[in-house]
């Protein structure tokens, strides 16, 4: 009898808890799931510097930089629907590397009149910058790749290099640290 008993209070004990579980996983009743916001970064006045160190304060994120190379760089906030975006523009001899805060103000990174092509080859390897999946576009000598992480979205630019020296130099790049 106290086996049956024991066994009672365990099958009560987990039903209550299932019960619960069930109730704390439902979804709204609304009926619409709500998505989170990106967090709105603090205005930042227009710095301009060739310190990267510097930037990458200012920034509060990593980004990409190519090493070994002489860089001059501006940060500032700038406004997407209302709300505050963080874009820190680094010029390079060749290309113009920019990075925004949230990923979510990625709109204020595109070149317009620029196409997006394939980088696809037989093998269907698909082209990627620090192990982001990026996306080329290009228009005569302009040359532009887009890739983002959940935080933050980037743009690299030249007008002044070829394809294959472009698509070399994306490689170079390095996380600042």
């Amino acid at each position: 009898m106290k086996k049956i008993l024991a066994f009672l209070v365990f099958l009560i004990t987990l039903g209550v808890f299932c019960l619960y579980a069930v109730i704390a996983i439902r979804p709204p009743e609304s009926g619409s799931g709500r998505l989170m916001e990106a967090e709105e970064p603090d205005v930042v006045l227009t710095t301009r510097s060739a310190d990267l160190s510097q930037l990458a304060r200012l920034f509060d994120h990593a980004f990409p930089v190519l090493p070994d190379a002489g860089v001059y760089g501006t940060i500032g906030t700038e406004r997407l629907e209302g709300k505050n975006a963080r874009l820190l523009v680094l010029d390079y001899a060749q290309a113009e590397l920019s990075c925004i805060l949230p990923a979510t103000a990625a709109p204020l990174l595109l070149k317009p009149g620029l196409t997006v092509m394939s980088l696809y080859t037989e093998d269907r390897y698909r082209f990627s910058v620090l192990s982001m999946p990026a996306v080329y576009a290009e228009k005569g000598n302009e040359r532009c790749l887009y890739f983002s992480d959940e935080s933050a979205a980037y743009r690299l630019y030249t007008d002044s290099l070829g394809r294959d020296e472009f698509l070399n130099l994306s490689q170079r790049l390095q996380w600042q640290q």
